[in-house]
């Protein structure tokens, strides 16, 4: 609102416009008294002072709970900047209320410079007292409604600062608790380390064992064809054991054969020599032919002998042959009793890897579900943390949003006022 000139105000008095700018300025003036006595004796440094000291506590406020929820800052920087704008423009409506002010101090200046000739105007400001009468009443009414607007504000901040504190104290608990779970993620992830460690020690041995086994498995199969083949060549021996059986039982009758047909001969040659012996001592006469039987007996028995010595070497020969056959025989034996131990002692080898094999790979799965469950517990307790700091920011939110809404409430009420 401009001043006028005297100039003007001379003017004005003469005509009708004159006199409505006269009752706005009354009207002005009234609405100021009365401001005045809502006021009282407080000066509108005082109140700036007042809303000042009011601003700077919930900036200290929004400080603490920023301190207090400092890991939930980066969530709510949106929150502050709606603050800032709020409080931005509570500033600016603090500004235009203190224009205001200023422009009724002003006007209140310009008043009592023009006391005097207003003086002449009371009768026409007396009947816009009614007027005047209602705004006052508009007035206690806004200061009401701002009253309850403010309790409910405060009620609400209360509220809104007992459900932080109760999400402030569910977070400090999913806290704790998730630190417990970080640290028992870590033990189990330092015994799985260690698990998974001896189970590839585990394997190791196993794939040594397994390379033994296949050697011991290889060696099992040659030892395997070895005792087919000296089972065949036990066969092929016992086979030649029987021929050469035979042929001693052959060889060792013809021997007694022609040791009767020789014992014969012998008896034959004594009665013979016998005979030779008796006709040398009855007859002293020439020499007479020898008889073919006496001829014929020393190549008979020469025959015979050979025959005989022939049969008996043959039977020495198929008695060394019948003792070397047992011999590889029973060399056969032992090595099909060893190639059958070492057999056993393979498979016994390969079954004890094998369930050491098992063992470790039970244990190693139950590992691998226990921790399992441990990473969907720290799933589900990162998601309450989570609900938690989002109910934390939306208190937050709610907080600064009553701040603001009342000092917004306070500056219209003071901007209504005047």
């Amino acid at each position: 609102m401009t001043r006028p000139t005297q100039q003007q105000t001379k003017a004005r008095k003469t005509g009708q416009a004159d006199s409505i700018a006269e009752s706005k300025l009354d009207r002005v003036k009234l609405i100021a008294k009365e401001a005045l006595d809502i006021l009282g004796e407080e000066s509108p440094d005082s109140l700036r002072k007042a809303h000042s000291k009011a601003i700077v506590d919930y900036n200290d406020q929004i400080t603490n709970l920023e301190h207090r929820l400092k890991g939930a800052a980066e969530q709510v920087k949106s929150v502050e900047g709606e603050l800032r704008h709020s409080t931005r423009l509570a500033s600016d409506r603090l500004e235009e209320a203190e224009r205001v002010w200023d422009v009724a101090a002003e006007q209140s200046q310009q008043l009592k410079s023009k006391q005097a000739d207003l003086d002449e105007q009371v009768k026409i400001s007396s009947s816009q007292s009614e007027t005047i009468s209602k705004l006052k009443h508009t007035i206690t009414e806004s200061g009401e409604a701002a009253s309850e607007l403010q309790d409910k504000l405060t009620t609400e901040i209360a509220s809104t600062t007992e459900q932080r504190d109760e999400a402030l104290s569910q977070y400090e608990h999913a806290q704790s608790q998730l630190v417990h779970i970080r640290d028992e993620l870590a033990e189990r992830s330092a015994r799985l380390s260690e698990t998974q460690a001896a189970v590839t020690i585990a394997r190791e041995q196993i794939a040594e064992i397994e390379t033994s086994a296949e050697i011991s498995l290889a060696r099992i199969e040659e030892l395997e064809s070895l005792n087919i083949d000296l089972a065949e060549a036990l066969d092929a021996l016992k086979e030649s054991e029987a021929d050469a059986q035979t042929q001693l039982n052959t060889a060792r009758s013809e021997m007694a054969e022609l040791t009767g047909k020789l014992a014969s001969r012998d008896q034959t040659i004594a009665k013979l020599s016998e005979q030779v012996n008796t006709q040398a001592t009855a007859t002293h006469t020439t020499e007479t032919a020898p008889i073919p039987v006496q001829a014929d007996q020393p190549e008979d028995q020469t025959q015979l002998q050979a025959e005989l010595d022939a049969r008996t070497t043959e039977a020495a020969y198929m008695a060394e042959q019948m003792e070397r056959a047992d011999d590889r025989a029973k060399s056969y034996r032992d090595r099909m009793e060893h190639a059958e131990l070492s057999l056993e002692k393979a498979h016994s080898i390969v079954m004890r890897a094998r369930r050491r094999a098992s063992l470790r790979t039970q244990q190693y799965s139950d590992t691998i579900e226990a921790m399992s469950a441990l990473h969907v517990r720290y799933d589900v307790l990162k998601g309450e943390l989570r609900k938690a700091e989002s109910m934390a920011s939306r208190h937050l939110l709610i907080g600064r949003l009553s701040g603001g809404a009342a000092i917004t409430a306070a500056v219209l009420a003071l901007i209504s006022a005047f």
